[in-house]
């Protein structure tokens, strides 16, 4: 490759980058590229005015701009001291990480906390916001292993504060408290995509959540409890479960509590008993809904 094609190469002990002539930027912070690269180029890589306050830094994003990148951009990362994240507005590019090769395409969120690997290639245009993150602030949303979340929802929300924040940031006396506000709700769409488990670990956590359920029935088991706990939706609680059972979140805990109790009765336990080891209210709701549930009663066990 030879230098004259590029407009930047990056080159240190973590990273190595080439930026496509056609390459551009525009920053929401204070960027950390060479002087000369900034003098130089100053009409492709916008850099803000110095304000008194940087409000990403406060919520941990000690770097962020908007980059559109021309066909034969490449980057190769390895153990940086810093998470990372890349929302594709437009576009698509390859990106290869655990020897397997992904794409990052329009709408997606791609997440590597610190000291992640990964070569990213493309073969046409790409624009996109990346974030350079402090790990200690992020560390509770980020993950252990670099994911890429397809077609977030928030994506049109991200794009429209950047702009206005991009708007504010760059006038000689920016409004501090519309940064603030700004940066806040960045911030927190963010936090809340990001930190959402996937399905596989929905499952997982689920899966280990029934396990519990089965050794201690008497622990508190609404659908809304527990979706809380695990901080997902009502829709993503009962679609992990019916994948794993078959019946919604409330239906398959009802199903442990019949076969909790019934085991209980094959064991010698009398009606009551059995109705407070399968955790159930009283003698009388355990043997209806027994009944209506095993078309028995639980007496004649």
């Amino acid at each position: 490759m030879q230098k004259k094609n590029f407009l930047w190469i990056k080159k240190t002990d973590h990273t190595l980058q080439f930026w496509p002539k056609q390459s551009s930027e525009i920053n929401l912070t204070q960027s950390t590229k060479p002087e000369d690269i900034k003098r130089k180029w100053k009409n492709k890589i916008k850099i803000p005015p110095k304000t008194k306050i940087d409000y990403l830094k406060q919520r941990g994003i000690i770097e962020s701009a908007i980059t559109n990148h021309a066909a034969g951009f490449y980057q190769n990362r390895d153990n940086e001291n810093f998470a990372f994240i890349i929302i594709t507005y437009n576009g698509t590019a390859n990106i290869e990480y655990n020897g397997k090769l992904h794409k990052l395409k329009t709408n997606s969120i791609m997440i590597a906390p610190q000291g992640s690997s990964f070569i990213i290639k493309n073969k046409g245009k790409w624009n996109f916001l990346w974030l350079h993150l402090k790990s200690k602030f992020w560390e509770a949303y980020l993950g252990k292993e670099l994911r890429i979340i397809e077609n977030s929802e928030i994506v049109n929300d991200i794009k429209s504060i950047v702009e206005v924040y991009i708007n504010n940031v760059y006038r000689p006396n920016c409004n501090g408290n519309i940064l603030n506000n700004l940066a806040e709700t960045l911030f927190t769409l963010l936090k809340n995509e990001i930190g959402k488990p996937c399905e596989n670990d929905i499952e997982k956590n689920l899966k280990k959540f029934f396990v519990e359920f089965s050794n201690n029935p008497k622990i508190e088991t609404t659908t809304k409890s527990i979706a809380k706990k695990f901080k997902i939706t009502l829709y993503e609680i009962n679609k992990a479960s019916k994948n794993i059972t078959g019946h919604s979140f409330s239906k398959s805990i009802l199903n442990m509590r019949i076969q909790i109790a019934k085991s209980a009765l094959q064991n010698g336990k009398n009606v009551r008993e059995a109705s407070y080891i399968a955790g159930f209210p009283d003698r009388y709701t355990f043997s209806k809904i027994f009944k209506r549930v095993t078309n028995i009663s639980p007496s004649s066990i």
